[in-house]
């Protein structure tokens, strides 16, 4: 798997005003790897995935997709290149039904026309049927988005990003905010994906990556710490030394 990269960083650095909220960040990501960002609050997580998915421009250093540099890149580049976010907040089109907001993320990968039927092209209905199977909304299709719950919603952002076909998954704590039920579907999708997409996931809840990663990173103060598989990361001394009786409040 290591001799297959599809995501690079190369000593990224981020300031904001003088403060260093990222540093000497080096990064590897292979093809149908899931790879867990983690780290307590402040430890430059969410700084990080909005500089990969070109939220954010850091300050020094690249980043590598497929080998080509992507630095700099607008968000919408970027995403059209092969590599697409997921936010902690979701993003729907709320006023509209499930369905049709699958429909939209798979048509952005064709021209776009707004007035057609979504149900005369069979190609997108496919497409859209699997996933809504997928994300396990196949039986809410057409819902509002706004009346779903808020795991659900996040279940339909998923698949919005999904529906582009995307090269790398970059994810924000998409099990933030749930209940334990909506959790466990999130753990479910999440555990479906593995090893068809490259994942790049931060997530708070340990317990969750310990479950599905394939390996994890550690991040602490704007710096990597520790990486590695899962069991070997959470027995580090220096994990250990750093947080001790502070994995409790990670889940673990």
């Amino acid at each position: 798997m290591k001799n297959d990269i599809i995501l690079r960083t190369e000593n990224i650095r981020k300031e904001f005003s003088g403060f260093v909220a990222l540093k000497d960040i080096n990064l590897e990501v292979s093809k149908g790897e899931f790879k867990a960002i983690i780290g307590p609050n402040g430890s430059g997580k969410t700084t990080l995935i909005n500089i990969l998915s070109g939220a954010l421009k850091c300050t020094e250093g690249r980043v590598y997709l497929r080998g080509e540099d992507i630095t700099g890149l607008s968000q919408h580049l970027i995403a059209r290149k092969g590599m697409v976010r997921t936010d902690q907040y979701t993003q729907t089109f709320p006023n509209l039904t499930v369905y049709e907001n699958l429909w939209i993320a798979a048509q952005s990968k064709s021209k776009l026309n707004l007035f057609k039927d979504y149900k005369s092209d069979r190609d997108i209905q496919k497409r859209v049927d699997e996933v809504l199977k997928l994300i396990s909304l196949d039986h809410k299709p057409e819902l509002i988005v706004s009346r779903c719950s808020y795991g659900e919603q996040r279940r339909v952002q998923i698949g919005m990003a999904l529906l582009t076909d995307p090269d790398v998954l970059l994810m924000d704590e998409p099990t933030s905010g749930i209940s334990p039920k909506e959790r466990e579907d999130i753990i479910n999708l999440l555990s479906r994906l593995s090893g068809e997409k490259t994942l790049v996931v931060v997530e708070h809840n340990v317990d969750v990556v310990l479950r599905l990663a394939d390996e994890i990173v550690v991040l602490n103060e704007g710096k990597i710490i520790a990486e590695g598989e899962p069991d070997e990361v959470i027995n580090m001394p220096v994990i250990k030394e750093i947080y001790v009786g502070g994995l409790a409040k990670w889940g673990v």
